[in-house]
């Protein structure tokens, strides 16, 4: 496909989404299939073929109509932070990242700290922080898995549901998790599971 992007940098506004922010367009299309089909999307392309803006796009155009929707766009990025992860914490990048997105919405934003199953997470201002608290909070491989799904839960407890936009799978699934069968089946059970309020995880 052409390629109408800057490679110096990522687009984070559909107005600068040149050729596919067409109304019916490429991004009014995937935000359909998304939003009103509940289905998954993968999308491929060369490096530097706008992968990553389309997401920053997709997550600003899902976040516009929050109030209807109660869904949740995350961007997640393991290439980040991939000299702090590995298989054994890597459920905390998933974590920190839905942690921070919550600061966005009244309804979710925590206080001075968050409490999930008895496990407190203080409040921070970026990934970073919140990624850092639950590393310094040493959970076992199998706590930072239950802690993700105890978080959707809640968050599907307040009445939302939780999108996640993950950016370079190659990099989560065979830099962090190594390619290990199993490593996301914490994942997909809840995308195929049910949850509170008729919620949903995608």
């Amino acid at each position: 496909m052409p390629n109408w992007f800057d490679p110096s940098s990522e687009v984070k506004s559909p107005n600068e989404l040149f050729g596919w922010n067409k109304p019916t367009g490429l991004l009014d299309g995937l935000v359909n299939i998304i939003v009103k089909g509940r289905s998954h999307v993968q999308i491929l392309g060369e490096r530097r073929a706008g992968k990553s803006s389309i997401l920053n796009c997709l997550s600003h155009e899902i976040s516009k109509d929050l109030s209807k929707t109660k869904l949740i766009p995350v961007i997640v990025n393991f290439n980040r932070y991939m000299d702090t992860l590995d298989s054994e914490n890597g459920y905390n990048l998933f974590s920190a990242c839905i942690l921070n997105e919550l600061e966005n919405i009244d309804d979710l934003k925590p206080n001075n700290s968050i409490e999930i199953s008895h496990i407190i997470i203080n409040r921070e201002n970026d990934v970073g922080g919140y990624l850092n608290n639950l590393s310094n909070a040493k959970l076992s491989k199998q706590k930072t898995k239950r802690f993700f799904k105890n978080l959707i839960f809640d968050i599907a407890e307040k009445g939302y549901s939780v999108l996640l936009l993950i950016d370079e799978y190659e990099a989560m699934f065979m830099g962090t998790f190594e390619g290990k069968k199993g490593s996301l089946y914490g994942v997909r059970d809840l995308v195929m599971g049910e949850l509170p309020n008729e919620r949903y995880f995608q």
